[in-house]
Parts: structure tokens; sequence; C-alpha cells
């Protein structure tokens, strides 16, 4: 159920973000690969024409001063956990965000996972992360429509045909990310479709959570039972056992 529902948010996600939420709307051939065809008056652009990638750091803070810190393993699938650091501990050698950037991991697996989120309320408005991190700074595009375009199968897929390295440590090409063309709706269609997604999405967090939940719960009772029957404080009689 748990892989159903993931596959399930995955195909929401990528069906808003390149076809739109209106199945009656014109279409046009986008001759974008795995895409096929796109609303009629959604624009062909390249990434980089309307997102800041990567950008650098203009900050003047003393190196005591405290910002957002966040290694790989905080930066989960819409979830930042921001933790805190001085910054003369991390200017130079890791990768630089700011409130309202989007990060998200360019190397094997955790791309493929969705290690991915919108930094907001960071300390000092500024944070340093991993340097497995890509940085999308939102210029003329509405954020969480960013967010969730970032996450489409179709984005995915095309960015995992550029990896470059070896076992573990593949990367997705800044080459790639940087000249990818997307189609892109108009600003107000932008919102709509994420103000969509977030309603869609969110019910679908709440039923992965609880499906977790009674995993968690299962292993607990497991644990308990074991501990129970090889420490004698349960009378475990055969029939109990087979059952």
């Amino acid at each position: 159920m748990i892989a159903e529902l993931k596959a399930y948010k995955q195909s929401l996600i990528t069906e808003a973000v390149t076809k739109g939420l209106n199945p009656d709307v014109p279409m046009k051939e986008s001759g974008l690969e795995r895409v096929g065809q796109v609303p009629e008056h959604w624009e062909i652009i390249r990434f980089k024409y309307y997102v800041l990638f990567n950008p650098k750091a203009i900050l003047s803070l003393d190196d005591k001063e405290l910002v957002t810190y966040a290694p790989m393993e905080s930066v989960g699938n819409g979830v930042l956990e921001k933790k805190e650091i001085e910054f003369g501990k991390v200017k130079s050698g890791y990768t630089y965000f700011a409130d309202g950037d989007i990060i998200f991991a360019k190397v094997t697996p955790c791309f493929e996972n969705g290690n991915i989120a919108i930094a907001d309320n960071l300390t000092n408005g500024a944070g340093y992360g991993s340097s497995e991190l890509f940085v999308a700074r939102p210029v003329k595009v509405n954020k969480k429509w960013l967010f969730y375009y970032l996450q489409n199968e179709v984005f995915k897929e095309n960015a995992k045909s550029t990896m470059t390295g070896t076992g573990g440590l593949k990367r997705v090409s800044p080459q790639f990310v940087a000249n990818h063309h997307l189609a892109l709706p108009p600003l107000d269609e932008q919102e709509s479709i994420a103000i969509n997604l977030e309603h869609k999405c969110g019910d679908v967090n709440q039923l992965l959570k609880a499906k977790h939940a009674i995993i968690e719960s299962l292993k607990e009772y497991k644990q308990s039972l074991i501990y129970e029957c090889v420490t004698g404080k349960r009378d475990c009689t055969r029939e109990e056992i087979c059952t």
C-alpha cells in the first residue's frame, strides 16, 4: 500500500505540472523528451532563464553569527530539519542557500528518493548545506509550483540519464538542470496547480504517515513478543507459537 500511495502521489505531480488541471484545454506538441503534448498556451523555456541556479552568497556576517545548517540527512521529502552552526565554519566548502530557495539532492540515491525542500525561516536568512545539493531560486516562477515540478517523473528520469560517476557516487549534471527545457504555465495557473497539489499530496502524505505508524507499532509489538517469550515472561504453548 505504501508503494502504491507513493506511485499515486508521483503520478499526481507529474500529470499536473506537465499537462495542467484542465483536460479540455487545447494542446500542442511540446518537442520535449518524454512529455509529448502540453497546453497550447504554455511557454517552452529553459530552466536558467526563470530560475537562479546555484546562486552565489553575498553575506556580511561575522564568523560567530549563526546560520541554518543542512547536511544531506536534514533534507527529506519536502521537509528541512533545521540545525544551526557558526557562519565561519561553513562559509567555504558548503552549498549556500537563502530564504525562499529550493534545495534538492544531486547525488544518487538521494536524488531518486526525492530529497528536496523549500528553505524558509532560516537563521539570519541564510543556510549552508551539503556540497551534494543543488539550489534553485525562483525568479519568474511560483515557488511552490517549482517545488513540485522538480519532483515530477519526467524531469527526474531525464536528469538520471545525465548522471556521471561510479556506483553510489553518481551525480546529476548541473549543465542539464540549468539548460533543461520545460513547459511553463502562466503565473496564475502555476499557483492553481500548486494549491491543488498541496491539497492532494497532503492527503496522500497523511495516509502514508498512518501506514508507517502501523508498521512501527507492529515492529514494537514483535520485539516485545520476542522478548517476553525468550525471557519466560509469556507462557508460550505450541499452539500459540504456531499461530
